[in-house]
């Protein structure tokens, strides 16, 4: 069972690279990850950086604490090189956390830049939400320009901490991106055998809610999920997506989607 925060578990350097797309920081650990969420959540200075991962991660020891918060956003490059964080923790109940962006990365944007993550696979991801806004396995609130490569979440959980029924509005959770308000390319993205327990108002096996000032294309896209359940009477809930505004854009390709069960407005307590 995960004990403590990961950020106080953190490494002091990585394993190599400079910042640089020809030579990205190195991770092959998780203390080195959670380095890295150091870093970017309290210095400018990483944000816009090339980050790599050269190992699979394990997180199971300690909870995890986002990349990326409001003031501190990721701005950056993030290449999994097809390896695997596995058993992510998230439970914003313990103390320490108190963070409305959940997710493997927390806050992306509103400097409008280019964000890329790619080729990155998670496993076994737990998130335990009781009153975050932007809720996500992957990222919590993109602003910036957003490209998601070659990704892949199966095994994993949402839960709400309450059983009680809420009508709380302008609350997100996606599988892949709670809440987006510009730019939002995915491409070759797979969730599979996900469990997602909602009590936010907009709800989506991929993306909880898209408000685009720039475009939204979706290719070759994969939504399985055993459930899809919320706790909000006001909810919005979708198989893909919870709720789009998209004023330029475009979907392409949307392979699969096979959503088992849906049920809307009538859970009041979490199913054991």
């Amino acid at each position: 069972m995960a004990t403590g925060l990961w950020t106080d578990y953190k490494a002091s350097s990585f394993a190599g690279g400079s910042e640089t797309s020809s030579s990205p920081y190195q991770i092959s650990n998780a203390a080195q990850l959670a380095y890295m969420a150091y870093l970017v959540n309290s210095n400018t200075t990483y944000r816009n950086k090339y980050y790599q991962l050269t190992a699979d991660i394990d997180l199971s020891a300690h909870y995890w604490y986002p990349i990326g918060k409001e003031n501190y956003s990721f701005n950056g490059t993030f290449d999994g090189q097809y390896h695997t964080i596995s058993n992510m923790t998230i439970d914003n109940t313990v103390t320490g956390m108190g963070v409305k962006y959940l997710g493997l990365f927390g806050y992306i944007g509103k400097y409008n830049l280019t964000v890329t993550i790619k080729n990155l696979f998670m496993n076994n991801a737990m998130i335990t939400d009781s009153s975050a806004t932007y809720t996500s396995f992957l990222v919590g609130h993109n602003g910036d320009k957003l490209y998601l490569n070659n990704i892949s979440i199966d095994n994993s959980e949402l839960v709400y901490a309450s059983s009680t029924t809420v009508s709380t509005t302008g609350t997100y959770f996606g599988g892949l991106v709670g809440y987006s308000n510009n730019l939002l390319s995915i491409d070759n993205a797979n969730i599979y055998k996900t469990n997602i327990r909602s009590n936010k108002e907009m709800t989506g096996g991929c993306i909880g809610y898209c408000n685009n000032t720039g475009s939204l294309t979706i290719t070759n896209v994969n939504s399985i999920i055993d459930e899809l359940m919320t706790s909000n009477t006001v909810a919005k809930l979708g198989g893909l997506v919870g709720e789009v505004e998209i004023k330029t854009g475009s979907y392409n390709k949307l392979m699969t989607l096979n959503v088992l069960p849906v049920k809307n407005n009538a859970i009041k307590t979490p199913l054991n």
